[in-house]
């Protein structure tokens, strides 16, 4: 039976359609066939006998060809032959842009690693219909391998590379292991040839001379009580029990042995022995070989990895490779009839092929793109491996993993670098003060859609970063009341924490941040500074007075009208300081504080657990909450001084509870603020705990502009729906948000709660 020609492929019908982004993908399928490369429709190779390429001056100039394939791809690892084989490509169906320009085809498969072109030549393609053309030569690079690597197996010749090659080549790894099976011997072989190496850098002992060499030393103490002895490895110029030498903190090496770390420690006397006795021999008897690992020649690894010989680290060695390449390239490429180039190659590679260690373009500038809609600065390589954005790009290209795209993407450090790249686009200046004085400048230019307000960072002052958009502003100062609260698991920097302004908005059922600081310390100056800055910044921002209601004569007049806040003596004693200074009367802090503010009743609950040790509902706990429900002074103090008399730590929290500018923000007979604001402000700071909630996701302890920049993705998406609320009337969730229903759905929840409980305790003691 006759077998079916392939038909050539319409390649005008393909220019017209373009190549859709996954049918290039599928041109690799590296785990399937990886010499299919180039499959059907396209035609597959075709002997022409000798065919001429370009002419050359001389006849032995010319480049001449005995095979030709037509593809529209360059395989990673191209055939060649002694007379010449050579590939036409079609670039006339996908933009030459980037990856696909025809100057990057040379560095896109595995023969061509840290390899250029050489310098181009002008010719003529005679194939190609006598154009003019650019020419560029290149040779094969290579592998390195380890020195115990049989040399026969290393520099086996071979023209092409097929499924089968990598099979055979992994059943090899699998009957060949160079590593030692005993755990307790591999992990000692380990640990000598670790310290023997930092002993040949230099690096094993601080500072390091001529003189220092490893030495055995066996632990004073007795053995333990199964006959083992411990032990240890050391300079011989470490002095005993670490004590200095001619005043001097000269640190020699030493490293503890213990049995139970798993390791054989009756032999490393015996190790270190033979490891002296080859450097003495000039490194002695080279082991049988048995190493399978070879690299490409861009590897920067200096050994294979494996132990050989007991402390010896295999080598890796260069192979060279007199295959040439050559790629012909029309000068005139916006020629519609010029979309061809063509690739040969000449000779017979002398060693084993590379590894597919280096991925193609198309597939690196995809991957790249994924890790650039990812990357804000937080990302790690596990969890971007995790990441809706991957997995989004698997569904797109028929994939369950990266590998599954190419086999060089096993190696995650790959992917690590491109993060990293990504991070430094985003973050040119770094993530810290410096980052944060360049983001200010490049968002100061637009300032409709600006973030950071001001950011300062001098000597001898708290270094302090305030953040927040328009439209929070414009809300922030049409509210009567607002909460304050301190996050201190934000930021990764040491002594800086991010203080959020925030309030619950009734009227959406929502709670709405107003202002974000990023500040160091929690004293009253950084604090006082901080508030002035920031108010000073809404007043600019809005062309809007701050005003505040004890100001105005008779304490009723407009602007805000109470603040819940922390206890935290730096933060009220900040917050009355800034008060004063904008107190038309230039009232005392503490008269300031006790006329605007309430406290927390979650911090006062945590406090008391501390007092406790065992939580708050105590009989004593519940007695040292009773100060919220005291109804007159009398019953405030009665109660703080039946608390007094518990412990010395009781009468501590009591005697803080007596302060002034305390027990004016607890109990409501001690408040100079009108009643009727007392009881409408909510004295607690959930609405802003919620907040501090709703940042977590996006991780803890990070950098300041990392945070800075998730914080204002966060209030952006905020505060644009409170907008579109109140202009269109869309609201944010389809159930009812308030007031009678989230009181429902709280009775639900606590009834729920009490039912497990009962259920609980039901199957527990009488069942």
């Amino acid at each position: 039976m006759a077998m079916e020609q392939p038909q050539p492929i319409n390649y005008d019908e393909r220019i017209r359609t373009q190549v859709p982004q996954g049918e290039l993908f599928r041109q690799y399928e590296p785990f399937q066939n990886l010499e299919a490369l180039v499959e059907a429709p396209f035609v597959g190779p075709r002997p022409l006998g000798v065919t001429q390429i370009t002419p050359g001056r001389h006849r032995r100039d010319g480049i001449t060809v005995s095979m030709i394939q037509d593809s529209i791809v360059l395989p990673q690892y191209p055939q060649t032959d002694q007379a010449g084989y050579a590939y036409c490509i079609n670039i006339g169906g996908i933009p030459r842009e980037g990856a696909r320009m025809p100057e990057n085809l040379p560095i896109q498969h595995q023969y061509a690693a840290r390899r250029k072109p050489g310098y181009p030549k002008d010719t003529t393609c005679i194939y190609l219909g006598g154009i003019r053309a650019t020419r560029y030569k290149w040779t094969c690079s290579g592998i390195k391998y380890c020195e115990y690597f049989d040399p026969t197996i290393a520099t086996a010749p071979h023209t092409r590379v097929g499924h089968e090659y990598w099979e055979n080549q992994g059943r090899t790894r699998q009957y060949i292991d160079p590593t030692e099976p005993n755990i307790l011997i591999r992990n000692s072989k380990a640990t000598i040839a670790a310290a023997w190496d930092r002993l040949k850098k230099g690096i094993a002992c601080r500072p390091q001379n001529d003189t220092c060499r490893l030495e055995w030393e066996w632990c004073e103490r007795a053995a333990d009580g199964d006959g083992s002895r411990n032990g240890f490895l050391k300079c011989r110029n470490r002095p005993p029990n670490g004590a200095l030498v001619d005043d001097q903190p000269e640190v020699h090496f030493r490293e503890a042995v213990w049995q139970n770390q798993q390791k054989n420690v009756e032999l490393f006397p015996e190790l270190l022995q033979e490891l002296y006795d080859r450097e003495a021999e000039g490194e002695g008897d080279i082991p049988p070989a048995t190493c399978t690992i070879h690299e490409n020649v861009a590897t920067r690894l200096k050994h294979c990895g494996v132990l050989h010989s007991n402390t010896t680290r295999g080598r890796l060695i260069r192979a060279g490779c007199n295959v040439v390449f050559n790629l012909i390239v029309p000068q005139n490429l916006d020629n519609p009839n010029h979309r061809y180039v063509i690739f040969t190659s000449h000779g017979i590679h002398s060693h084993l092929p590379p590894i597919p260690n280096r991925t193609p373009k198309e597939f690196a500038e995809s991957v790249r793109t994924v890790v650039r809609q990812a990357q804000d600065g937080s990302v790690s390589n596990s969890s971007f491996l995790r990441s809706g954005f991957l997995k989004s790009f698997f569904s797109i290209q028929g994939v369950d993993s990266l590998e599954a795209i190419h086999p060089s993407f096993a190696n995650k450090s790959r992917i690590r670098a491109m993060l990293y790249y990504e991070k430094l686009l985003l973050y040119p200046e770094g993530t810290h003060f410096a980052g944060v004085d360049f983001e200010l400048a490049r968002q100061g230019l637009d300032p409709a859609t600006q973030y950071i307000r001001g950011a300062w960072n001098r000597e001898n002052e708290s270094a302090q970063v305030i953040c927040f958009h328009k439209l929070q502003a414009e809300w922030f100062l049409n509210v009567g009341m607002f909460e304050i609260d301190m996050n201190f698991k934000r930021i990764r920097q040491r002594d800086m924490n991010e203080l959020i302004f925030g309030a619950l908005i009734e009227t959406e059922g929502s709670v709405c941040p107003f202002a974000r600081i990023y500040m160091e310390g929690e004293d009253a100056e950084s604090y006082c500074l901080a508030f002035q800055r920031l108010f000073e910044s809404l007043s600019q921002v809005t062309a809007r007075v701050v005003r505040w209601r004890h100001h105005s004569p008779g304490g009723n007049g407009e602007g805000f009208q109470g603040v819940a806040m922390d206890m935290g003596a730096g933060q009220i004693k900040g917050f009355g300081l800034y008060l004063q200074s904008v107190d038309p009367e230039g009232r005392h802090w503490e008269w300031q504080v006790k006329n605007i503010c309430v406290y927390c009743r979650i911090h006062l609950r945590r406090s008391i657990e501390n007092v406790e040790g065992v939580g708050f509902r105590t009989e004593r706990g519940k007695r040292m909450m009773d100060i919220l429900l005291a109804q007159t002074q009398e019953s405030y103090d009665a109660i703080l001084e039946e608390v007094s008399g518990f412990s010395t730590r009781h009468a501590n929290w009591a005697n803080h509870k007596r302060q002034d500018v305390i027990r004016s923000g607890l109990c409501h007979a001690y408040a100079q603020m009108p009643q009727y604001i007392y009881k409408r402000l909510r004295n607690h700071t959930n609405a802003v705990e919620q907040l501090h909630n709703k940042t977590y996701w996006s991780g803890l302890y990070c950098d300041l502009l990392v945070a800075i920049f998730q914080s204002r993705a966060a209030d952006s998406s905020t505060i644009r729906t409170f907008y579109t609320h109140a202009l269109f009337g869309v609201r944010a969730d389809d159930r009812s948000n308030d007031s009678v229903a989230r009181k429902s759905r709280d009775m639900g929840r606590k009834r729920k709660l009490f039912n497990e409980l009962i259920q609980f305790l039901t199957n527990r003691f009488f069942i």
